[in-house]
């Protein structure tokens, strides 16, 4: 199994032989690991089995995919959500890329919506992105907008907190840089499903979080003198979030995504639950902390935590009854003009 994946990573030699060498070590390890002695050993196999069909150069390329998904439908038998949360939907996430490259739409879309089941917006920011990106393109390209919402909207919850957690202005930069286009899909989706209202808010939520980026929370203060009550409620703030950060680093040390470990994780789905109810938790404190900020400074709360308005908030900002409000919002194709009456 190892010189499997020696080979199928082989830099030198013929890159078709490499991966032929690759699927024959891989079958030769099944006459050992079999399903009844080495359920898990097994099930890896297949996975190395699947990654080898599908970056396979010899034979017909649908005939390679329709092996790629059988090998991961396969894992999938011994993996099981309860016990191997993580390494069963990064397999789904896995099966539906290629089902979608063999044009299995719905099938695909199926196995997006199960990995979401497990990679959770606290969970797995990062896989949540992804899944939620892929769902959200996939019923987008043809043409299901309700689907399309839902999993965009997991994307964005995904960006935005992927955004307040980093601490590297560079890395909420290029966050924000990789996610533009899902807010401008979102908007489109919203409008093609007749959800105005909610193409609004996501206009006014991307348009926010852009404004708030050309802000520096230093500049509230040039001279330096943060007043005390509010230096205090920084300093908590940044001390739960530091919190928050060595929980997700645990978290992600404690097992490895990567299929050579699936028998190594000591993580089920009950310790990624209660994982993610002491996230639940810390944010739950983190926005106590935030709600007295924003008494004392709301400018300054509203460049840590941005809270984007809806149509009815900015409605009601409007005193006259014969005006109306104006959107607009510009994507790779088109310019949209919304009208509020």
């Amino acid at each position: 199994m190892n010189l499997a994946s020696a080979y199928r990573h082989r830099l030198r030699g013929d890159a078709a032989e490499n991966v032929e060498i690759a699927i024959a070590a891989n079958q030769s390890a099944l006459q050992v690991y079999t399903k009844a002695a080495f359920p898990t050993n097994w099930a890896e196999v297949h996975i190395n089995l699947a990654n080898a069909y599908l970056h396979r150069i010899h034979g017909d390329r649908s005939e390679n995919l329709e092996k790629a998904i059988a090998a991961h439908q396969f894992a999938l038998q011994v993996l099981t959500k309860d016990e191997s949360p993580r390494q069963w939907a990064m397999t789904q996430m896995n099966l539906g890329n290629v089902l979608l490259m063999q044009q299995q739409i719905e099938a695909a879309i199926t196995s997006y919506r199960s990995a979401l089941k497990i990679f959770t917006l606290t969970a797995f920011p990062n896989e949540c992105l992804n899944t939620g990106q892929m769902l959200g393109n996939t019923a987008f390209d043809i043409g299901d907008w309700a689907e399309a919402i839902r999993g965009y909207s997991v994307a964005i919850e995904a960006v935005e907190t992927s955004r307040i957690w980093v601490n590297s202005e560079s890395r909420r930069q290029e966050i924000l840089a990789n996610s533009l286009h899902i807010y401008q899909n979102m908007v489109r989706a919203c409008i093609n499903n007749k959800q105005l209202n909610k193409a609004v808010k996501y206009v006014e939520r991307s348009r926010s979080k852009r404004l708030v980026d050309l802000m520096a929370s230093n500049d509230l203060y040039s001279d330096g003198e943060i007043p005390a009550e509010i230096q205090q409620y920084l300093q908590d703030f940044e001390a739960i979030q530091r919190q928050i950060d060595n929980e997700l680093r645990h978290h992600y040390n404690s097992s490895n995504l990567d299929g050579n470990n699936l028998g190594k994780s000591p993580e089920n789905r009950a310790a990624i639950e209660a994982y993610n109810e002491t996230i639940a938790d810390l944010e739950a404190e983190k926005q106590q902390i935030w709600e007295q900020m924003r008494r004392l400074d709301p400018v300054l709360a509203g460049q840590i935590q941005v809270s984007p308005m809806n149509l009815s908030s900015i409605q009601q900002l409007i005193k006259l009854p014969t005006t109306a409000i104006l959107s607009f919002y510009t994507t790779l194709n088109d310019t949209h003009k919304l009208i509020c009456i």
